[in-house]
């Protein structure tokens, strides 16, 4: 995402706000991806299933396709700010750790 929001931004800001945008844009879609698969997943681990396949067609039968998207929410409202401090940090501490001279060659 960092380099597609690029093309968004003005040339005056920072690489450091870019990636602290593209880091939690990317869990969340990590998050929507993932998220049918971990509510099934829950479904078979509480209800003692031995199937995924028939756990999949009783929730789709029940509740439907947006049966899939339970929890989606507050997942990506949880997963969004520790998404942000993961990538602030890393990339501050990335750049702090680098020697003086070697600073200004890197894109930041």
């Amino acid at each position: 995402y960092t380099e597609q929001l690029s093309y968004l931004t003005p040339s005056w800001c920072p690489y450091l706000v870019l990636q602290a945008f593209a880091g939690p844009m990317a869990a969340a879609t990590a998050s929507t991806l993932t998220n049918p698969m971990d509510v099934i997943r829950a479904r078979v681990q509480v209800e003692g299933r031995n199937s995924i396949l028939s756990t999949f067609k009783q929730l789709m039968a029940e509740e439907g396709p947006w049966g899939l998207m339970k929890g989606l929410s507050a997942r990506i409202i949880s997963v969004t700010p520790s998404a942000f401090v993961i990538v602030v940090g890393y990339e501050t501490l990335k750049k702090l750790s680098l020697r003086p001279e070697l600073v200004d060659s890197r894109h930041w």
